[in-house]
C-alpha cells in the first residue's frame, strides 16, 4: 500500500460546518433549537456551522449528542464525511443536502 492508499481524509473546519448544516437540515430543526438540544450556546453552534475563523472544532460530547438525535449518524461522518459509516439511505440524504438538494423536492 502506497502513503496516498493509507491517507486519511484531511479533517477541516469548513467541511464539518457544511456537514452540520446537512444535518441540521436533515432533523429540520433552526441553529437556536439544534444548538439548545446538543447544550451548546447559539453563538457556538452558529461559529461551528460558519466556519468562523476564530471557531473550534464541535466538541465531541456535543457531536456524540447529535449522534443520538439522528438515528444512525455517526462521528465517523461529522468529522471525517465517511458515508459507508451510516445507513444508506440516511448517507443518500445527507449527500444530497450536501450538493444543496432537498431530497423531499419541495
Amino acid at each position: 500500500m502506497t502513503r496516498m492508499e493509507n491517507a486519511q481524509p484531511k479533517i477541516t473546519q469548513a467541511a464539518i460546518a457544511r456537514r452540520l448544516q446537512a444535518i441540521r437540515d436533515e432533523i429540520g430543526t433552526s441553529n437556536a433549537d439544534l444548538a439548545r438540544r446538543l447544550g451548546v450556546a447559539r453563538t457556538r453552534f452558529l461559529h461551528w456551522i460558519t466556519d468562523s475563523e476564530s471557531a473550534n472544532f464541535p466538541a465531541e460530547e456535543a457531536m456524540v449528542e447529535l449522534c443520538d438525535l439522528m438515528p444512525g449518524l455517526t462521528l465517523d461522518f461529522i468529522y471525517r464525511g465517511k458515508l459507508d459509516a451510516i445507513p444508506h439511505a440516511l448517507a443518500i440524504r445527507l449527500e444530497a443536502r450536501l450538493q444543496g438538494i432537498d431530497p423531499d423536492g419541495a
